[in-house]
């Protein structure tokens, strides 16, 4: 049974918006998966076409690179996002693991992307076009 928006729990809405994001970051038999910030953009992109107020806070909390996705800095680095930056959604707290020339660190190096050393440039794995 399909239910109205009104008759849907907040629960249920969040829990509906959680599935999606991590459906879409599972791979199935069709397609591989899709990097975290595709499925963010994808999430806004549903979010502005139905008005739904629930997928826009969860982008928000997610922030636009969300944790676990893996990044490239400015300064030539391949980075994890270990934490989300409440203020500002571009630059969240990384762990560098492995640089171009130099290979992979034997303990990861926290980065604050804020600054303007070490930018984040692309999600690896996305379309850089």
């Amino acid at each position: 049974k399909n239910l109205t928006d009104a008759q849907n729990t907040l629960e249920a809405k969040i829990i509906a918006n959680v599935d999606t994001y991590l459906a879409l970051n599972m791979p199935r038999a069709y397609r591989p998966p899709v990097m975290p910030k595709q499925a963010i953009q994808s999430l806004y992109q549903i979010a502005t076409k139905e008005n739904n107020l629930v997928s826009v806070e969860l982008i928000k909390q997610l922030g636009v690179y969300p944790p676990g996705s893996l990044v490239k800095l400015t300064n030539d680095e391949v980075a994890v996002v270990v934490k989300r930056n409440p203020t500002n959604r571009l630059a969240p707290l990384v762990a560098s693991v492995f640089k171009t020339g130099q290979g992979l660190y034997d303990v990861p190096i926290i980065r604050d992307t804020g600054l303007k050393k070490y930018t984040i440039l692309y999600s690896v794995g996305e379309n850089k076009n």
